[in-house]
């Protein structure tokens, strides 16, 4: 499988090296230098890359985002990538590329998402975009392709849902960014990135420097309701230095370490669901060491606990079938839909959300426009006239 080259160093020549278009470079024996120079090739500030080679474009699109955009966003382009790279011969040059490599990628992979699709298109065109910025190729030839619709975020979480999902968390830290999450519609990131030093009690607010903010453009600034000032307060305590939301562990909440704890969430929304629908699978006899003669009681004991684990696994599966999947993001999504059906501006809203665009307001929240009660009392409202 293709993959994108690092420097690697050769001991026996006390060297630095890294193998782009199936040629070793040779980078210098001095660590720092040699990855300077990595750089610069990467770069396209050194033209060892065959230009016209789709892989080596990726290459240097690359290095180029790791040095110049936020570790998650070089992560995002390296995995959609990667990806693609995947389904394509490893010296597929620039003008070879035609939309129909995406089309059988697709059809190889029914299940993916539409957004999965469209990110994975995204990826491709901006890599090469930028290519022709850099004038490392004479034009992209899929510039006008038309990407894959995303799929839409329409989970809106009610108050009766929200009471319900406390009243299954059985851990305190994952309640409190949980409640964090509904009362300020702050970005999964944010959440789990605040620190002491980013709070102004003074102001009751969340501050996050410009160098921080999503976008880079400008300072990003979280206002918080009295249940979150509290929170914030007592979590300050707590964790002094780092950040202020942490999970049972006491170690900071990562993407992965969220995912495990709302898959606990769904398996627990799953059994309350087998249990009303009366879903049960037979469990296994109680062990009874009587029925056994002492030389075998402690093997028969091993395999009986085997086989109650083996059962509780198999109620964990059946319930995820039947459980509910939540995640932060739709915390954030509610807390929009709530703001606007409250009367909310959209600007205001909007700058709330920390959107440098209020019209993504509009893209994202056309759900609200089937909804006949808010339809009607913004028409009224618009009229001076009351239901």
């Amino acid at each position: 499988m293709p993959h994108f080259p690092k420097p690697f160093f050769r001991a026996s020549r006390r060297l630095w090296y890294v193998q782009l278009g199936g040629k070793q470079i040779n980078l210098g024996p001095d660590q720092n230098a040699a990855h300077e120079h990595y750089h610069k090739l990467m770069s396209g500030k050194i033209q060892h890359v065959s230009n016209e080679q789709l892989l080596a474009i990726f290459e240097a699109f690359l290095e180029w985002t790791k040095q110049n955009t936020a570790p998650k966003t070089y992560e995002w382009y390296q995995r959609h990538l990667q990806l693609f790279v995947k389904s394509i011969p490893v010296k597929l040059r620039v003008d070879q590329l035609t939309p129909h490599h995406f089309t059988e990628l697709f059809s190889n992979h029914p299940n993916w998402s539409g957004s999965t699709r469209h990110g994975l298109c995204r990826a491709v065109q901006r890599a090469l975009n930028w290519a022709e910025e850099q004038r490392l190729i004479d034009r992209s030839p899929i510039s006008t392709m038309k990407k894959p619709k995303c799929n839409a975020r329409h989970v809106v979480i009610s108050q009766s849902e929200y009471d319900h999902i406390l009243q299954l968390v059985t851990g305190e830290n994952f309640t409190e960014i949980l409640l964090a999450a509904w009362e300020t519609g702050a970005r999964p990131q944010e959440l789990t990135r605040v620190e002491g030093r980013h709070v102004d009690l003074i102001n009751q607010r969340w501050v996050f420097s410009i160098e921080e903010a999503k976008g880079k453009k400008a300072p990003r600034i979280i206002y918080l309701s009295e249940p979150i000032m509290h929170l914030t307060r007592k979590l300050i305590l707590r964790h002094p230095v780092g950040p202020l939301f942490r999970n049972e562990k006491g170690e900071p909440w990562t993407k992965s370490s969220l995912a495990c704890a709302f898959g606990r969430l769904k398996i627990a929304f799953g059994h309350q669901k087998m249990k009303q629908l009366g879903i049960t699978l037979e469990h296994p006899h109680r062990f009874d060491a009587a029925h056994y003669s002492p030389g075998k009681q402690e093997a028969e004991r091993k395999s009986h606990q085997k086989k109650l684990y083996e059962h509780r696994k198999s109620l964990d599966k059946l319930a995820r079938k039947h459980g509910t999947r939540y995640c932060l993001y739709h915390f954030r999504h509610t807390w929009a839909t709530r703001a606007l059906q409250r009367g909310l501006d959209p600007l205001t809203v909007a700058i709330l959300m920390g959107h440098s665009d209020p019209s993504m307001l509009a893209k994202v929240y056309q759900h609200l426009a089937h909804d006949p009660a808010h339809m009607l009392k913004a028409a009224q409202r618009a009229t001076g006239t009351h239901g």
